[in-house]
């Protein structure tokens, strides 16, 4: 009489569904049970218990970052959302409204106040990609309006650190460092000023290779004022 049965109250939870076809069905998504600070995580496949602790420690390592530097209230406002699929076809099917210029890049939508990601494995990738989502989705709890390039500044100074002793650890990206040193060897940058007053849709309306530059930029200027 039911499609499903599952053990809910207990843990490790498992589900059992009844398919009538199975070889029609190529994948099953399951809602899994949330960490402290998420509502649940949508996985289209397997998060184990030692993912969801590591979920859990990064974003709370970026609110932490918060509270210390920002004095911000050490009780977050609301509680975080987090998806992760595995698949491109996962992926648009859950977002298939997104904007051409975020069709299949993870991000964070805060019209429903979540972060959706992308990612196969939980890759060392993917967390700098769940650091740089968890930085914006966590400055929208308190500043629902930012400049662009302080979000963004943030959200890659964040991406690119790592834990240390349970504190987020701020280092700087190497990479992106010599490839700045590079274009103030060409000329190729613009003044600075001119990044302050960059409008927001302009971030999403240019080629890829131009708005790497703004971010790395924003990147550099974030740096500098964290470490002044």
């Amino acid at each position: 009489d039911h499609a499903w049965a599952s053990n809910g109250s207990e843990f490790p939870a498992t589900v059992e569904l009844s398919l009538p076809q199975p070889p029609s069905v190529s994948r099953v998504i399951v809602y899994a049970a949330p960490p402290w600070q998420s509502q649940g995580t949508l996985v289209d496949y397997e998060l184990s218990k030692a993912d969801r602790h590591k979920i859990d420690q990064e974003v709370e390592l970026i609110y932490s970052w918060f509270v210390d530097q920002l004095n911000w209230d050490k009780h977050p406002r609301y509680p975080l959302k987090i998806r992760i699929f595995g698949s491109s076809a996962a992926f648009s099917a859950y977002a298939p409204d997104l904007e051409p210029w975020n069709a299949q890049r993870s991000h964070y939508k805060p019209s429903t106040r979540e972060i959706v990601l992308r990612g196969e494995q939980l890759t060392d990738d993917t967390i700098a990609t769940l650091r740089h989502e968890a930085s914006h989705a966590i400055l929208d709890m308190e500043l629902r309006e930012t400049p662009f390039w302080i979000n963004e500044g943030l959200a890659e100074v964040f991406e690119s650190s790592g834990a240390q002793r349970g504190r987020l650890n701020v280092t700087p990206n190497p990479q992106w460092v010599e490839i700045l040193k590079l274009k103030l060897r060409e000329g190729s940058l613009q003044p600075l000023a001119y990044y302050f007053t960059i409008p927001d849709h302009q971030w999403r309306m240019v080629g890829r290779r131009e708005e790497r530059s703004y971010y790395m930029i924003s990147w550099a200027m974030m740096s500098f004022l964290l470490s002044t």
